[in-house]
């Protein structure tokens, strides 16, 4: 991820991600991730999100043409940083659950052992639900 960018859209949506040029004169944005700004609190804070359903498509990657796009700019450094930095983090912890799902698809268990499981992991978030 070399050239990351933020773009404002025409329905006033702000993506960041890893834009590049196209012969023609489209623009691919690798990564797309929304930025929004929340003004809730008593100081505004930062809300990032992927734009696109990761569950349902093969790549994270979308196509926008001129005419979606008012303008392109670059973030500051830190922004940039960060925005790699939680890409890095959402791809690891994808990678994780793509590994415990296939080794709780190597154990096998009868249904009896898995419902006990669940049972207890049920009990276990019953009981620890309490906020400090």
């Amino acid at each position: 991820m070399d050239n990351i960018k933020i773009v404002r859209l025409q329905n006033g949506e702000d993506l960041i991600g890893d834009v590049t040029f196209r012969n023609d004169e489209t623009f691919d944005i690798y990564e797309p991730m929304v930025v929004e700004i929340d003004y809730r609190g008593k100081y505004a804070g930062l809300i990032m999100h992927h734009w696109l359903p990761l569950q349902l498509i093969k790549k994270n990657e979308i196509r926008l043409f001129p005419k979606d796009i008012i303008f392109i700019t670059e973030p500051t450094d830190d922004f940039a940083e960060y925005y790699i930095n939680t890409v890095e983090r959402l791809h690891d912890m994808l990678a994780a659950k793509d590994d415990l799902k296939t080794m709780l698809d190597d154990i096998n268990m009868d249904d009896s052992d898995s419902d006990d499981l669940i049972e207890q992991f049920d009990k276990l978030t019953n009981d620890s639900n309490v906020l400090h």
